[in-house]
């Protein structure tokens, strides 16, 4: 079996975060064909558990713990250097002395780096590499610069976005090929070949997201996400203190569910009967399974939003921005429903109130919809293919010419 290393910002398992789902689903399918040793970054050492749940995908793990005062350091001299500032935050010297190490000692037959953040440490090795963007941070962050109103984070998204949409730029030529999780990421890299960038979306776990055909249809409004990332937040703001109170003068009773991991200080004080704030859910599923309509008013950011497959895979109705489904390509008033301000909002989410024939067609067509076009196997495929032609592009004899 062909060894490959893969190399990730953050220890895939358990999952929290977007991009611990994406990595933690691709080793499940490539670990059918590929011999896999992992290299991770981790806050503090792996639960037993949580390592023997890896274990059943890569045959080694190697991971790196990283220090607060290690990350500050390094992201200063990733600002000096004029590279992102994820960059220096997930650099390790540490764990490029391993790395280099193990090279040595036994080199693979490829590489897939996933985030652009990762890519220092192997840039510079003679191996077929693949880069996963994933998202194309330089337009989540000029997003996130364009909707902040504190003047300091605004300025240091701005500065992020610049260093980012250089990064993209440079590195593409590091590597033998690079993917992305979205057409609308692609296009928004500012890279001459970006069409050569391969899009691999996220996909949904049918068997534990199984359709709940009987669903109760009640006054409740859900939005799962972690809750302690700024897109989510502002989300999470703009439901309680913006979208909510328009709807309770429809709607008295209607009440707002927030599950998600790291809830920001401020969302665990909140004193209202009417607000709940689960925080961490150990199986996610419990969570939409709390709400009746699903809610994501998510004006900032990039890639895929995987809390939207997950909901229309359970069979919940879901209403959100135009950016979110540019990247999910569900067809709008009939897979999913869309708004773009407060009034629209409400609008949509009364009439599946008021509508049992319309909450239940809008239920069964989005179960319909990422049954489809959202199986993990399926959208890991495009990956498969693209490591593999990478090993035999690579592996190709060379004749002397005549």
């Amino acid at each position: 079996m062909r060894k490959l290393w893969v190399f990730t910002s953050r220890y895939p398992y358990p999952i929290e975060k977007g991009d611990k789902l994406r990595l933690y689903f691709q080793l499940i399918e490539l670990s059918n064909h590929f011999d896999i040793t992992l290299f991770t970054l981790a806050d503090a050492d792996p639960q037993p558990d949580h390592e023997e749940e890896l274990r059943k995908y890569c045959s080694e793990i190697l991971y790196v713990k990283l220090s607060s005062i290690e990350r500050m350091y390094r992201t200063f001299l990733a600002f000096t250097r004029r590279q992102p500032l994820q960059v220096g935050f997930f650099r390790s010297l540490r764990l490029q002395h391993l790395i280099n190490d193990k090279y040595i000692e036994d080199p693979p037959d490829l590489i897939y780096c996933h985030l652009i953040r990762m890519s220092e440490y192997v840039r510079h090795l003679p191996v077929p590499k693949v880069l996963d963007y994933m998202d194309a941070f330089s337009l989540g962050m000029f997003r996130a610069s364009a909707n902040s109103n504190n003047f300091f984070w605004k300025h240091i998204y701005r500065i992020e976005a610049a260093l980012c949409a250089h990064y993209e730029r440079f590195i593409f030529s590091d590597f033998d090929g690079s993917t992305i999780i979205s057409r609308q990421d692609q296009q928004a890299l500012k890279i001459l070949q970006k069409e050569k960038v391969t899009v691999v979306s996220n996909g949904i776990d049918l068997d534990q997201f199984y359709f709940e055909p009987s669903l109760e249809r009640k006054e409740q409004i859900l939005f799962v996400g972690n809750l302690g990332y700024a897109p989510n937040v502002r989300a999470a703001q703009y439901l309680i203190y913006e979208l909510m109170p328009h709807l309770w003068e429809k709607l008295p009773n209607a009440r707002l569910v927030l599950a998600g991991a790291r809830p920001v200080p401020w969302l665990t004080r909140l004193k209202d009967s009417r607000i709940e704030v689960l925080g961490w859910v150990e199986d996610i599923r419990d969570a939409y399974s709390q709400g009746s309509v699903f809610v994501a008013p998510l004006f900032t950011g990039s890639g895929m939003q995987n809390k939207i497959l997950e909901a229309m895979a359970v069979g919940v109705p879901c209403i959100t921005t135009e950016i979110v489904n540019d990247s999910i390509l569900a067809e709008p008033n009939q897979d999913i429903l869309l708004a773009d301000d407060v009034n629209s909002f409400v609008h949509q989410i009364t009439q599946l109130f008021d509508s049992e024939e319309r909450f239940r067609t809008l239920s069964h067509r989005g179960r319909a919809f990422i049954e489809i076009n959202f199986p993990w196997k399926k959208a890991t495929q495009p990956l498969l293919e693209l490591l593999n032609q990478t090993i035999d592009k690579n592996n190709k004899p060379i004749y002397a010419k005549e």
